[in-house]
């Protein structure tokens, strides 16, 4: 026969009870009456042979005036009705919230913060009026508000997400966005974005990105920028930009030395190539060249060729 597993209940303080007596020692009410909604506080006593206690819980329903009350009497724990400020109706929604949260993550942080996960846009505002630093979304859309600085979205099931400025305007005020799409991929003006684009060979698209983010003084946009002026990816090829980017890059803590080295012999491997180019001979000096070089073997065999004015050829003439 396998054995019973005996799960605790956890309190607000953080201990995991397994007695009565640890947990009229821990009590909160507020967790208890979570328990009590979804049927573990039933279980958790019928487990430990509390039948008796089971059977008067069983017998309590969430719509009794005096729930909290009878619920305190039941455990044996002194009830005070100045210092409950319960919402039952409110422990309801945040345990199903909870039931739907564990059927698609295991995430503990998210678990541990359900009151900071909005469902909705409605649900968003209420949880931006406590101003946590950190919200979740689990939705399929949200708009998100720019006034409200200095917080962290993070999405769960990939929401698509409205904004009223660009990401990086929202990134300057603090506001940080991730694991999201957005509504308007013009928005999408993070590195992340930008890489993206650039794993995908979207170059021409990650161009603008990445030079608004480097002008801003992103190391990563910098090197990246290097990176595709040194390869004319989407971009002319042009060496010197891709040393400027990449000393900038440098200078805001990326480590872009063995980039600088293969762009200067680049640049000077390059120098040969456009010396040679400059002192090549033009081609009318060359076509020049080749008419006196006749010119003269055809002297020799008494053959005069007059080259003129514009040098237009004339024809032979006899001496």
């Amino acid at each position: 026969m396998a054995k019973k597993i005996r799960f605790p209940l956890t309190m607000k303080d953080g201990a995991a009870v397994r007695t009565l007596e640890e947990l009229r020692e821990h009590f909160d009410l507020e967790s208890v009456l979570g328990y009590f909604a979804d049927g573990k506080l039933k279980t958790w006593l019928s487990d430990r042979y509390y039948d008796e206690l089971a059977d008067k819980v069983a017998a309590l329903t969430t719509d009794m005036p005096d729930l909290n009350a009878r619920l305190c009497e039941i455990l044996g724990v002194e009830y005070s009705s100045e210092a409950d400020d319960t919402d039952f109706e409110a422990l309801q929604r945040r345990n199903k919230k909870l039931r739907i949260l564990r059927e698609i993550t295991a995430d503990q942080n998210i678990l541990d913060n359900v009151d900071a996960v909005a469902f909705d846009q409605d649900e968003l505002f209420d949880i931006l009026d406590e101003a946590p630093e950190v919200i979740y979304l689990y939705g399929e859309k949200f708009s998100i508000p720019f006034a409200k600085g200095n917080t962290t979205y993070i999405g769960i099931n990939n929401p698509e997400v409205s904004l009223e400025k660009n990401e990086l305007e929202y990134k300057k005020n603090g506001i940080v966005l991730r694991n999201i799409s957005f509504a308007n991929k013009a928005d999408a003006v993070s590195i992340e974005a930008a890489e993206r684009l650039i794993s995908q060979e979207c170059y021409k698209e990650a161009l603008p990105i990445l030079k608004q983010l480097a002008e801003t003084g992103d190391g990563m946009a910098q090197k990246n920028l290097g990176w595709m002026y040194e390869k004319g990816m989407g971009v002319r090829k042009n060496l010197s930009s891709a040393e400027k980017w990449y000393k900038k890059s440098t200078e805001n803590g990326c480590d872009c030395a063995k980039d600088i080295r293969r762009v200067k012999r680049a640049i000077s491997s390059e120098k040969p190539k456009q010396m040679t180019r400059q002192k090549a001979p033009s081609s009318d000096y060359v076509v020049l060249e080749a008419l006196e070089s006749f010119k003269r073997s055809c002297a020799k065999d008494g053959v005069i060729l007059e080259v003129r004015r514009h040098n237009h050829y004339k024809g032979p003439s006899k001496r």
